[in-house]
């Protein structure tokens, strides 16, 4: 059977298993971050999918030195990076890596050529005349490809380890149950932040976390795990950063930083809600952090934009807006904002990977709470953190305005947040 065929065959397992099954409920109703979701509402996307298949370029040429490991991931900009990452972590010397997008599959027969068309078809119509899950079954269309691919590259080096970096995304689980089948061992990296948004159901052979706040979150969504074994790593840009705050300088006193998700335009822009409130909660901070700011004219604001952000000309309007009255500056273009944790004293987000990022390398955080919203859960050492108005942000600060980091780590018993101590306790 050509690896084409495998694929097919499986994904047309999973679509006829029952609809209360995990692995097809999640495969057909978790988000997707691969398309606009007003596609939901397209009839055309099944075609529109099969466009996209068709007019990739295979940009994976393969590999020139024998490989340990293969490597999937979903961006293109931070490969040479999660590369380091997995060869400091795992100590493998000869690692793989492609990008998502990037992966064509080689068809081995025209008669595989001739099922694909076929299951296109097939889904193109369900989708034009079904709207019930329509884009994401139309993304099979584009993911039984790619698993095809993934499938080719292992078999052609003999590769027997598989490290996902996407597991965010709907087909994921499905994935590693197919190449489960073919004895493959699966391991899945999230970034730090929150699991219950896109990790309630994992399969995986091993599961990397990498936060303190994860293994909080643990302790609740476990039950719907199907994994093996558990490691504890630093975050997947740590490394990138860790030497600056080595001997850094103590960020200035009565400094603020804004660290954006960037929701007001992720919305615009057609793309999935997580379901965290992100947009209402970010919205609802800047008003209250303009009237403190309004109050206390002696304190700096400094706005970290999402990279989205910083590529829209509607960022300056729309912060001028949010912040009326108020003077406030952009970080630096060019440097990360994990980079630049220590230029404010303190850390202020609604949601975001920097929440722990910043908290594991030992800087002032606090967290804006005004829904009812999933995060942080019960019982974690992050609901101290928390302010849900603007009298309660006013008293987080105001606690801390002369405070030292160690005594600030202390008060709110956050030492097991620090990268140090995470990675070392487990």
């Amino acid at each position: 059977m050509t690896n084409f065929s495998a694929a097919l065959q499986f994904m047309n397992k999973v679509l006829r298993l029952p609809d209360n099954d995990l692995l097809k409920k999640h495969f057909l109703e978790d988000i997707s971050y691969r398309s606009d979701q007003r596609n939901q509402n397209n009839r055309f996307v099944g075609l529109q999918e099969y466009r996209i298949v068709s007019k990739r370029i295979a940009n994976d040429k393969g590999f020139t030195v024998p490989i340990e490991v293969l490597i999937l991931t979903s961006s293109k900009y931070s490969m040479p990076a999660t590369k380091t990452y997995i060869e400091r972590n795992s100590g493998k010397q000869y690692v793989g890596i492609v990008f998502r997008d990037d992966l064509v599959y080689h068809f081995e027969s025209i008669f595989d050529r001739f099922r694909f068309w076929g299951f296109a078809i097939r889904i193109a119509c369900t989708t034009f005349f079904n709207s019930s899950n329509r884009l994401n079954k139309a993304l099979c269309i584009r993911e039984v490809m790619e698993w095809a691919r993934i499938a080719e590259i292992l078999q052609t080096y003999g590769m027997k380890e598989f490290i996902d970096f996407s597991g965010y995304e709907k087909d994921s689980n499905a994935l590693t149950a197919f190449l489960q089948s073919r004895g493959i061992h699966v391991t899945k990296i999230p970034s730090p932040g929150p699991l219950y948004a896109h990790y309630k159901y994992v399969k995986a052979d091993t599961l990397v976390l990498s936060s303190a706040y994860q293994q909080e979150e643990k302790t609740y969504l476990a039950a719907n795990w199907e994994v093996n074994h558990y490691l504890y790593w630093p975050p997947e840009q740590s490394h990138t950063y860790e030497y600056i705050y080595a001997n850094s300088n103590e960020p200035k006193l009565k400094t603020i930083g804004f660290y954006s998700h960037g929701e007001w335009l992720r919305r615009m822009e057609g793309h999935a809600d997580p379901g965290l409130d992100i947009l209402e909660n970010e919205e609802a901070l800047l008003a209250d952090l303009s009237q403190f700011l309004q109050r206390h004219k002696d304190y700096e604001l400094i706005i970290f934009p999402h990279p989205k952000e910083r590529k829209s000309e509607r960022t300056q309007r729309y912060y001028q807006q949010k912040l009326s009255g108020v003077s406030f500056s952009f970080s630096p273009e060019g440097t990360p904002s994990a980079h630049l944790f220590h230029s404010v004293d303190v850390g202020l987000m609604a949601y975001s990977t920097l929440i722990f990022e910043r908290i594991g390398m030992g800087y002032k955080t606090f967290i804006a709470k005004y829904t009812r919203s999933t995060f942080p859960v019960e019982g974690s050492s992050l609901n101290a953190l928390l302010f849900n108005n603007a009298d309660t942000l006013e008293k987080q600060l105001l606690a801390t305005e002369n405070e030292s980091r160690s005594k600030y780590f202390e008060r709110n018993n956050l030492s097991n947040h620090l990268i140090s101590n995470f990675t070392n306790q487990l």
